[in-house]
């Protein structure tokens, strides 16, 4: 959209997409400073038969803010490009350590909005319940302590009460993504303060929903993400690429059958962690693997983000619901502006 001018979009809501999500412009190489000087917004479909519908909702988009002691947003400088832009101030809906009070049973939608930063979120030792990630709701709660989200992640949490009124703090815990360079000590950030009341747990349902299995897959893909240090002038310069190559919006890299069933083998042949993300469709993760250690998906979700840590490779099955191009790419958004990014065309 030019400088003063407006669009319109139009579209329908597929089935079953209920879910939590997000959105941001996207100009190649200008997404990222769009991002970090607050273009983005929440976006929540909801179902007509939401079996949690009866339980409060609160929710959480976490970003991040970088200052210049004047209070100006400075631009990116060496280290924001080659690891990541990660501002001092972790903000809550645009606020520096909030104080929450929940009084009774909370669903929790939360939003990695960050550039780069991975928030490892705990509540100080006090569980709850994950029901749902990026494509709305899994087939069974999961009771968790901590949970990992990458950039552009999201997820749902069934926060109850205590046993007897307590505070917690929302901590994001240390979690070394392997950046480079010249970098400050990671530390535990504190992102809120929950004044947890006592009363009665809500009650879940055994299953929240069904989701079959995608089925055989009669088609593959293989995407890399790869990354190249080279100096120019003296100075160090770094080339982010899927499968070899820098994104060219001129060149399709991948094409697509609608509707087929693919299974898509992703790896990370670097030495830092990269979240793939692809847009226009959801996937099912399949299993991890690092090491030839191969990790099994703990349940069945829909997702269309993934984190994969250094020679890291995660399968995935995912058919595509609708004709035409779409992007994938690294959700580190500095590294997609440098070209970690493809398109995917499908006829």
């Amino acid at each position: 959209m030019p400088p003063g001018g407006e669009r319109t979009y139009s579209f329908n809501l597929p089935k079953g997409c209920a879910g939590t999500y997000w959105y941001h412009p996207h100009p190649h190489g200008h997404t990222a400073e769009q991002v970090f000087r607050g273009l983005a917004g929440a976006f929540i479909v909801r179902a007509a038969d939401d079996p949690l519908a009866h339980i409060s909702e609160r929710h959480l988009l976490i970003s991040d803010l970088k200052l210049n002691t004047d209070g100006s947003i400075p631009d990116n400088d060496g280290n924001d490009w080659m690891n990541g832009r990660e501002g001092q101030f972790v903000l809550i809906n645009g606020q520096h350590q909030p104080q929450i009070q929940l009084q009774g049973p909370e669903r929790w939608r939360i939003w990695n909005a960050c550039s780069a930063r991975y928030l490892k979120l705990n509540l100080g030792g006090h569980s709850f319940s994950l029901v749902g990630t990026d494509g709305g709701l899994i087939e069974q709660a999961q009771t968790l302590t901590e949970i990992l989200l990458a950039p552009a992640e999201r997820i749902e949490i069934i926060v109850q009460p205590a046993a007897q009124n307590r505070n917690v703090a929302l901590n994001a815990q240390i979690y070394d993504r392997n950046k480079m360079g010249n970098v400050a000590a990671e530390n535990v950030i504190s992102l809120a303060q929950i004044s947890l009341a006592s009363g009665q747990p809500a009650k879940l349902p055994a299953r929240l929903r069904s989701i079959a299995d995608l089925g055989p897959t009669s088609a593959q893909k293989r995407v890399v993400f790869s990354e190249n240090m080279r100096m120019d002038n003296g100075q160090h310069q770094m080339d982010f690429l899927v499968n070899g190559k820098a994104f060219d919006m001129q060149r399709v890299d991948l094409t697509s059958k609608l509707g087929e069933v693919e299974l898509w083998e992703i790896s990370n042949d670097s030495h830092m962690d990269h979240p793939f993300h692809i847009h226009g469709c959801q996937f099912q993760l399949i299993e991890h693997e690092l090491n030839g250690v191969k990790t099994p998906a703990p349940y069945r979700a829909w997702k269309d983000t993934v984190n994969l840590r250094p020679k890291e490779t995660v399968r995935v099955k995912m058919a595509q619901p609708f004709k035409g191009l779409r992007m994938l790419h690294c959700h580190i958004l500095e590294h997609e502006n440098q070209g970690m990014m493809a398109t995917l065309e499908v006829i």
